[in-house]
């Protein structure tokens, strides 16, 4: 939805500002997901923001010379992916503090100013439930609950034509270059990316979101928690303004161009099938003062159940293909493996030699549609919830004083007594 603000020197607002919300996937009221009561949706984290000309054109050319000729002295764009900074995901970049002129040059143009001021815009203002209802004031992010948990340059490139074949070549090929990145989650609560490169300079490329995957840009005729439309206040244009593909790809198409969204959100980058395409990327790390306790570590635990269930199918898979393979199944009569453990103990009255059964249900929670609504759930749970509002961060902020003043507990009127200085040992 494309919405109207005053501009500033760098004409960033939100007439130039497209607004993509993740649909609701958590359309329960229990709180079992996430161990915290259910916040409206949408919150601020569910939207994705794809904000034209963070960067004005002749600076994203700027800072694109600055990149190449660094990467170029360096060859750090030849030396394969950087499984050191970034060791689960790894990609081909440099850390843009490497690049002395690169981060002269984007102190001059305030560029870290620009971008907090549009963070705290975007993501430290009101919410709305679902009837239209004002929030008030779900986060108080503010300026100074910013800093750069990771702001790096990397590097797509297209395989070359003569490796699309596959094989050893294009393997050896993509170790050294990278043309995409797998579904992931950031380290960061909020993330972007800006795009340098000449949209001519490559095809394909993007941000791609999981939760986008449905979204549709024809008005719903069925009421689909899973289905989402994009509102344009002028519905003769494209809802989507160009930028978001069927897959939940979004491509921004100027350099400058910038994305932002929640690292919580799982998303990936698209294949790059011709050329190359060069991007600026930041990890936001967002004050704990402003964080909810315990709601990360309930989402993670969630995602991690998910994991399990598909370790143990995969197991299960490779004992029922062993014991097709060995008839045990059909001597048996019926669908399973026998266990042995006896190669692992000396001491007979320890060894196992039982038949163990092919569960279905072990087969349905590692179906893939269902694990991708499970993760997408829970992380519709973590958006909501992981913010702070306005008046639980103060109670927070006060506890927190007391605590480190070993005082809480205390009544106030024996604290007054010792004028305050009252400490817990």
């Amino acid at each position: 939805s494309n919405n109207n603000s005053n501009s500033n020197d760098n004409d960033i607002n939100d007439h130039n500002c497209i607004t993509i919300t993740i649909p609701q996937y958590e359309t329960s009221n229990d709180d079992h997901h996430a161990g915290t009561n259910n916040h409206p949706y949408p919150s601020p984290l569910h939207n994705i923001y794809i904000q034209s000309s963070l960067l004005s054109p002749s600076e994203a050319k700027n800072c694109l010379t600055l990149a190449r000729n660094y990467a170029t002295q360096s060859s750090c764009w030849n030396q394969g992916k950087d499984s050191i900074r970034h060791s689960a995901y790894a990609t081909v970049d440099f850390p843009i503090e490497d690049c002395d002129v690169l981060v002269q040059y984007l102190n001059e143009i305030g560029f870290e100013e620009r971008l907090w001021g549009l963070i705290v815009d975007k993501y430290g203002s009101t919410s709305s439930d679902n009837d239209g209802n004002d929030n008030s004031e779900v986060s108080t992010i503010s300026v100074g609950d910013l800093s750069f948990e990771d702001f790096f340059c990397v590097h797509y490139k297209a395989k070359s034509s003569n490796n699309n074949g596959g094989g050893e070549e294009e393997e050896q090929e993509l170790q050294v270059f990278m043309d995409s990145l797998d579904f992931h989650r950031d380290g960061s609560l909020i993330s972007f990316t800006i795009v340098l490169s000449e949209s001519d300079d490559y095809v394909g490329g993007g941000t791609i979101f999981d939760a986008l995957r449905d979204v549709v840009p024809v008005e719903q005729t069925e009421a689909d928690p899973h289905q989402h439309q994009i509102q344009n206040q002028d519905q003769n244009k494209d809802p989507y303004g160009g930028v978001l593909s069927p897959n939940g790809t979004i491509r921004v198409k100027n350099p400058g161009d910038a994305v932002l969204h929640s690292g919580k959100i799982l998303h990936g980058a698209d294949v790059v099938s011709e050329g190359e395409r060069i991007v600026i990327v930041g990890f936001v790390d967002v004050n704990e003062r402003c964080l909810r306790n315990g709601v990360l570590k309930e989402a993670c635990k969630e995602w991690g159940r998910c994991d399990v269930a598909d370790n143990r199918f995969k197991r299960q898979k490779r004992k029922m293909s062993r014991a097709e393979y060995d008839g045990v199944g059909a001597a048996a009569g019926a669908a399973g493996w026998y266990t042995n453990n006896s190669k692992y103990l000396k001491r007979k009255s320890c060894m196992m030699n039982d038949f163990v059964p092919s569960l279905a249900s072990v087969e349905r929670r590692a179906e893939k549609e269902y694990q991708r609504l499970r993760r997408l759930r829970a992380e519709d749970v973590l958006l909501r919830n992981i913010l702070l509002h306005r008046d639980e961060r103060d109670e927070r902020k006060e506890y927190e004083e007391q605590e480190m003043l070993g005082t809480s507990g205390i009544p106030d009127e024996i604290i007054a007594r010792f004028g305050g200085d009252v400490t817990i040992l």
